[in-house]
């Protein structure tokens, strides 16, 4: 049989001309187990809506015989639909079980062939009992002067006495008070299956074959002849009693698959320690999460690389900064004639360290997890409880992006990040920029607010007092808040002057009235070609504060505070490795499981972890963040506090 298959898969190929290809071999016949009932429709078989992958292919060349029974796993949405069929064999002849690890199994032509490698098992009392499973070591074709025809299997161990009676099934590892591969046989296939291919030997086996199968679900309508079956256990007769007509047909009292909640993308979620990418390659899938606080975005850029975290566990960065200024001619030399030396331009630098941060955790107790696990089992779907998680996971990494949002907007506003008052945890400074001291200025003559103000005027007279200073005549822009543009530019005398001389402009081509209010579009239309100010932009930046005390929103960025600045980002954002994770992954308790994802471009990480709270466990969700923004255009940074005007 064994040639028969190589002479097929390894012989064959391109063939020119006629050829004809001759082989002789078999593995199992063919006969009609399925009664057909002379009813309506309703007594066809019904499928799945989609197959699976067979969880426990053959060894070796085999048969699986139309109605072997199956356990077909639903696909849980991000892995396929599995099937792991039922392999049962007859004990043909008795042993004494004390000594003896050499047994016989029925061996007719309908019945499945072992295979070396094979865990078997006495079938349990109960579809989900336990016993003690042991390998296969050697198969061989053998005639019994009692049993006849028989496969004598060598055993790596006794598993107990056998009789006639007895019935082995395939298990799912070695050893005592194990469970056998299929504890909820819910399918049947529908037809003959050959295993022709050697199976993948793992995951990570792409040469390997994979079987893919559609099983026919266990419905009432379905009636088998019992004795053209494989064996069954007792376990399966005492099932369906009160469905067998003896020796005539058996059918399966389970009308639906069981869902096992174990095998949800919630639950893997939590307890996958064998494959910690599949929370990584959940957390990526595109369109699952959104930004929803990315103002930060527009700032600045990630940095390169991670900072490295000190013995101590923190993590110091320095940032560097040269003037801008602007270059000088180059000098007309005689031939051959030698360079002058450049002035050397200061190099300057601040140091901070990177703080840590979490977002409020999810918690989830035992009571609550059952819940879900009954859901689970009644629906079969695990979308709403994924749906749910999702949800507590973007809010959680919305306070990370809130945080990164007020961080930058303090920096850029006032040259510090000041956390006392802020959140629940720490409350500390962090860090300042090294901003000269002669960027932090006033408004001009008057201050912003007041009606005889000419805001334009005063902002165009303080950027070219800094252009000058420093030789600087490249693209440079202004940053105001929401607030500061609608509530206080708008509404200057200056501004609507502007405005109102454009309108009148016959090639502005604006659509508007007397009585219309001045929009942003209209400002920007009129603003565009006036002399000496940069562009400005509007910051648009508010967030949530949940204090021990109270819950209000703050802003990082003072309405009072206008920003001149060169063009471009202005930060870079300082990261380091989560330590959570280090420490874990090197010194973590055995009892406690947790599961890392990295989010947010890396900044973030989330950690599930399964522990301990007494006698029952608890399923936490946790976003942490160990980052900040640093400046990098300090030394070019102007903060103009409008609400002071000049001496």
């Amino acid at each position: 049989m064994s040639d028969f298959y190589q002479q097929i898969l390894l012989n064959s190929g391109y063939l020119p001309g006629r050829a004809l290809v001759q082989a002789r071999g078999s593995i199992g016949g063919h006969r009609y187990v399925f009664v057909k009932l002379q009813m309506s429709g309703k007594d066809a078989l019904v499928f799945p809506t989609s197959g699976g992958i067979v969880k426990n292919p053959f060894k070796g060349n085999a048969r699986a015989f139309a109605g072997t029974l199956a356990e077909y796993i639903p696909s849980n949405g991000s892995n396929g639909s599995e099937i792991r069929i039922l392999k049962s064999y007859a004990v043909a002849k008795a042993t004494t079980g004390s000594t003896d690890i050499d047994i016989y199994l029925k061996r007719d032509g309908y019945s499945l062939i072992p295979f070396v490698g094979d865990i078997l098992m006495v079938a349990p009392s109960t579809l989900t009992g336990k016993g003690t499973a042991v390998t296969v070591t050697a198969v061989e074709k053998a005639n019994d002067e009692t049993a006849g025809d028989v496969w004598k299997v060598t055993l790596s161990a006794t598993i107990g006495s056998l009789t006639t009676s007895s019935v082995l099934v395939e298990a799912k590892e070695v050893g005592s008070n194990k469970e056998a591969m299929v504890t909820n046989p819910n399918s049947y296939l529908p037809c003959d299956f050959d295993f022709v291919f050697d199976p993948a030997a793992s995951e990570d086996d792409f040469d390997g074959a994979r079987y893919l199968i559609t099983p026919a679900l266990a419905l009432g309508d379905v009636f088998l002849y019992e004795d053209r079956m494989q064996p069954l256990s007792a376990a399966l007769k005492a099932l369906n009693k009160s469905k067998v007509k003896v020796g005539l047909t058996f059918k399966i009292d389970e009308t639906m698959p069981k869902f096992d909640f174990n095998n949800s993308r919630y639950a893997r979620f939590f307890s996958d320690k064998t494959n910690q990418r599949f929370l990584q390659s959940f957390v990526n899938t595109e369109g699952l999460l959104y930004t929803n606080y990315g103002w930060y975005k527009t700032q600045g850029v990630k940095a390169g690389a991670p900072t490295p975290t000190a013995p101590n566990g923190i993590a110091t960065f320095s940032v560097k900064g040269r003037d801008l200024k602007a270059a000088p001619l180059m000098d007309l030399r005689a031939p051959l004639g030698d360079s002058n030396q450049m002035d050397k331009d200061g190099l300057y630098w601040y140091t901070a360290s990177i703080p840590d941060f979490i977002a409020p955790g999810f918690v989830e107790t035992a009571m609550e997890r059952e819940a879900k696990e009954q859901q689970f089992e009644l629906f079969g779907n695990d979308a709403d409880l994924v749906a749910a998680w999702v949800h507590t996971l973007q809010s959680q990494l919305d306070s990370a992006d809130a945080t990164m949002n007020f961080m930058t907007a303090q920096l850029m506003s006032k040259g510090n990040i000041d956390y006392r008052n802020i959140a629940r945890g720490i409350q500390i400074p962090l860090h300042k920029a090294d901003i000269p001291d002669e960027n932090f200025t006033k408004a001009g003559t008057k201050v912003w607010t007041d009606a005889e103000c000419k805001i334009l005027s005063q902002m165009a007279e303080k950027e070219k007092k800094y252009r000058e200073k420093w030789g600087y005549e490249g693209a440079m822009e202004w940053q105001v808040t929401r607030k500061m543009f609608y509530e206080v530019m708008l509404q200057n005398a200056e501004v609507k002057e502007l405005i109102e001389s454009f309108k009148k402009n016959p090639l502005a081509y604006i659509a508007t009235t007397a009585t219309a209010p001045t929009t942003r579009e209209l400002f920007l239309a009129a603003f565009r070609d006036y002399p000496g100010v940069s562009p400005i932009e509007i910051v648009e930046e508010r967030e949530r504060n949940l204090t021990n005390t109270g819950d209000t929103f703050v802003q990082g960025w003072d309405d009072k505070i206008a920003v001149l600045r060169p063009a471009g980002y202005a930060c870079e954002f300082e990261y380091t490795n989560n330590l959570d994770k280090q420490m874990f992954d090197k010194y973590g308790s055995s009892v406690i499981t947790k599961i890392f994802a990295q989010a947010n471009d890396g900044l973030c990480t989330i950690v599930n972890t399964t522990t301990n709270n007494g006698l029952y466990k608890e399923w936490h969700t946790d976003v942490m963040m160990s980052a900040c923004p640093a400046l990098k255009t300090f030394r070019n940074h102007v903060i103009v506090d409008t609400s002071q005007a000049d001496d």
